[in-house]
């Protein structure tokens, strides 16, 4: 009886041990994966608003293009030069735009370069748009650049550059919304089977350990009660 006393302890710790570090573990376990989860959500909902952001300044971009073309042709039409105000306003806005989405899109090279050549033609654009105005100042024939269609030419190029950019993050952008729904769901299901399964198995084993448990003593018992009615006798 000692012998099976002892072989009873061991094994009661044993089980006490399991069903106290099962539970435990498993929770350390959840926590983990809910942090990862968390941490790849917030990793890809920053990649949708820097999206947001690069098409939103590329809108002010192109904005900011039509108003100092708009100018540049409203002064050479009236020699007003009050029609330059919008022109002396977006011209460094518009400078310190491209540069920002430049830096922005540092990630995306095939966006870069074709920043980098909104830029270049744009400062061509500046060029002939200054060389357009001086002309007008000094009273001489600008409708003569005008009609040499250079700058149309230039400006046209501008906008379809930047159309391509502006297409490009938005298919980018529907990429990631598309991404941001599977991890959101995919998640959200791996954490609830995950928490379903551990639950599970920690109900199973303890169930099974209880089981055991009540054999071994049943045969405990019985084998006491066989003693005692052996030495009865």
């Amino acid at each position: 009886m000692p012998a099976n006393a002892a072989i009873d302890t061991e094994q009661f710790n044993r089980i006490a041990r399991r069903n106290v570090s099962l539970p435990m573990i498993t929770g350390i376990i959840s926590v983990l994966t809910f942090l990862v989860f968390v941490w790849y959500f917030m990793l890809v909902t920053g990649w949708v608003g820097h999206t947001h952001e690069v098409i939103g300044k590329l809108n002010e971009l192109t904005g900011l293009q039509s108003d100092m073309e708009s100018a540049t042709r409203g002064y050479v039409i009236t020699g007003d030069e009050t029609f330059l105000a919008p022109y002396q306003v977006a011209k460094p806005q518009l400078d310190g735009q491209i540069d920002d989405l430049v830096r922005q899109t540092a990630d995306n090279p095939i966006q870069t370069d074709r920043l980098r050549r909104v830029q270049s033609l744009q400062r061509a654009w500046e060029a002939f748009a200054q060389r357009t105005i001086a002309t007008r100042r000094a009273g001489g024939d600008a409708s003569a650049d005008v009609k040499s269609l250079q700058g149309k030419q230039l400006f046209d190029r501008i906008r379809a550059e930047l159309v391509a950019a502006r297409s490009s993050e938005q298919l980018l952008l529907k990429d990631r919304l598309d991404e941001l729904r599977q991890v959101t769901w995919w998640g959200i299901g791996a954490y609830v089977l995950l928490i379903f399964l551990a639950k599970s198995y920690i109900a199973w084993a303890g169930r099974r350990d209880i089981r055991q448990l009540s054999h071994d003593f049943g045969d405990a018992l019985k084998a006491s009660t066989d003693a005692t009615a052996t030495l009865t006798e």
